[in-house]
């Protein structure tokens, strides 16, 4: 079904749906549905998703009850986070959103990394919640943009590495490939450096508490391997190094 041939209203039920408790529901009807027309089929016009835009960045989208934790609240602020991603993966192949609604998607995006405490991959019995992931999801798609200034770049790495603080268990979720692709995106864009990398991390690598220097890691090793050239490798092959314990 395209969007012309959906019934009125189905746009508000999808949204609805990104926030449901049904995995179903959630993940294979309503993102699946929503990431086609968006990202794979490029269907959806660009009024429609300015107006999903706009809910996404809202109270009733991203922010909605943020600071909670173990609620089922993450699925709607989550979600909102990944609907955003698709938005801006077409903003970026034809550029229709303002200036001001892209800095509303980054603000929204740095608010949440700042506020959001339920960072769970997955919910026992209600599927995928992929708070970091999602996030992480829409920094890539941020980092890619023209728009995009060091400054913006520099909050949302501190956006991620406060998700990535957070964690209190090494991820589950294969959190770290899709961290990795957005710092890739912003270092290959020069956006950001090795050195705020490192800041990122929240202290000196060796002295990490034991799950954020596995996660640490992990995502350097998906670095190393997602980044061309001898320098950039050495780079990420020396962190590595600082973040394993002999």
């Amino acid at each position: 079904m395209l969007p012309e041939e959906a019934p009125v209203g189905t746009l508000d039920l999808l949204f609805d749906a990104l926030g449901s408790d049904d995995p179903h529901l959630r993940e294979e009807i309503a993102a699946r549905t929503l990431g086609r027309w968006i990202v794979v089929q490029h269907v959806l016009p660009s009024e429609p998703m300015r107006l999903l835009h706009q809910r996404a960045c809202g109270q009733a989208g991203a922010l909605q009850h943020l600071g909670e934790s173990g609620t089922t609240s993450v699925f709607r602020r989550s979600f909102s986070i990944l609907l955003l991603a698709f938005i801006h993966a077409a903003d970026n192949r034809t550029e229709f959103l303002t200036d001001d609604e892209w800095a509303s998607s980054a603000h929204t995006l740095v608010s949440y990394g700042q506020g959001e405490q339920d960072v769970r991959a997955k919910v026992p019995h209600l599927g995928w919640a992929h708070a970091i992931a999602h996030a992480a999801d829409l920094a890539d798609e941020l980092a890619k943009s023209p728009r995009c200034s060091h400054g913006v770049a520099a909050q949302i790495l501190s956006a991620l590495g406060d998700l990535v603080a957070r964690a209190r268990e090494p991820f589950r979720g294969e959190e770290e490939d899709r961290v990795a692709v957005a710092i890739a995106a912003l270092l290959e864009n020069r956006l950001i450096t090795w050195d705020d990398l490192t800041r990122a991390m929240g202290s000196a690598p060796a002295s990490l508490d034991e799950a954020r220097r596995i996660n640490w890691k992990g995502i350097v090793r998906s670095l190393y391997f997602r980044l061309d050239g001898g320098e950039v490798r050495e780079r990420a092959a020396a962190l590595q190094a600082e973040l394993t314990i002999v």
